[in-house]
């Protein structure tokens, strides 16, 4: 899973940075454009940056604690496993010694049993003297008694250095025990640390998934308000590009109304000029026309009228 994160975090760091670097380029351009007039704000409150470092900064924080539960499970689960090794080879001797400590009773008994056979044997034997031979049997036995009792205190040397050995036994086989018992209470002790570690490692996945979800959703967030922002944008370039249009149009109007207005002006002064010319003629055709009659009048002698 760690693995995992530290890929996913700077996936997602490289994905904020290139949608944050995108959008400086895209205000950077809607800020260099001439519209004519004041356009409206564009600008957009960057969301993204400051969750995203603090849900980095959290993501690596859990990343780090992952990392160290996993490794601390690690040296538990060795510690375990040595833990175990030494209770089966704490079980092993026990069991060998058990074994030992009943081979070692059983050849006390033996020793008892022979013991108490040559006992028999040696009072079987002094009942059975008789005879003038009585004395040379008697010391015969007497030495062969000395001999068995002999034996019997070396039997008995050998009983007392094995019980001593099996009483040595039971001791340490009694401090296997005490620290097998011991041994168990850590491992018992361990279980426990190692359930506390995984109902946290649990709990720290279910926050590291809830801190995903929040952090798709705030990148969902994000690509609508970019998505958004973009379409305002194409919106804004649409209008510019029509008002652009409308401005080259209005300037191409001018430009008509100007020269209309030119021409206007020298229609004007032509149409003074011939309203001039017109009152010449028209004083010229009065003078003719003053001329026609006079002449009519002096031909029809007639009277001139003033």
């Amino acid at each position: 899973m760690s693995s995992s994160n530290p890929e996913r975090s700077r996936l997602k760091r490289k994905s904020s940075n290139d949608l944050d670097g995108a959008y400086s380029r895209n205000q950077a351009d809607v800020s260099e454009l001439d519209y004519g007039s004041p356009p409206r704000s564009t600008q957009f409150p960057n969301l993204t940056e400051e969750r995203a470092t603090e849900e980095e900064k959290k993501t690596d924080d859990i990343d780090e604690a992952m990392r160290r539960r996993r490794v601390a499970n690690e040296e538990t689960d060795e510690i375990v496993e040595t833990l175990k090794k030494k209770v089966d080879n704490f079980k092993e001797k026990i069991s060998a010694l058990e074994a030992k400590v009943k081979d070692q009773e059983a050849e006390i008994k033996r020793l008892g049993e022979s013991n108490n056979k040559l006992r028999r044997k040696n009072s079987m034997e002094k009942s059975k003297s008789k005879g003038p031979n009585l004395e040379r049997e008697l010391e015969d036995k007497k030495a062969e008694i000395s001999g068995l009792q002999r034996a019997n205190s070396r039997l008995e040397d050998l009983l007392r250095d094995e019980e001593d050995r099996a009483e040595q036994k039971i001791i340490e086989a009694k401090m296997l025990k005490t620290e097998m018992a011991e041994q168990s209470g850590h491992f018992q002790t361990l279980q426990g640390i190692m359930s506390t570690l995984n109902g946290r490692t649990q709990s720290a996945i279910h926050d590291q998934k809830q801190l995903e979800s929040k952090s798709n959703k705030r990148i969902a967030e994000t690509n609508a308000l970019t998505a958004a922002r973009q379409n305002l944008q194409r919106q804004l370039d649409e209008a510019n590009r029509k008002l652009s249009i409308e401005v080259e149009n209005g300037k191409n109007l001018q430009s008509k109304f100007t020269a209309e207005i030119a021409k206007t002006h020298v229609l004007r002064e032509e149409k003074h000029t011939l309203g001039m010319e017109l009152e010449d003629k028209k004083e010229l055709l009065d003078t003719l026309r003053r001329s026609l009659r006079s002449i009519k009048a002096f031909v029809n002698d007639e009277p001139l009228d003033s």
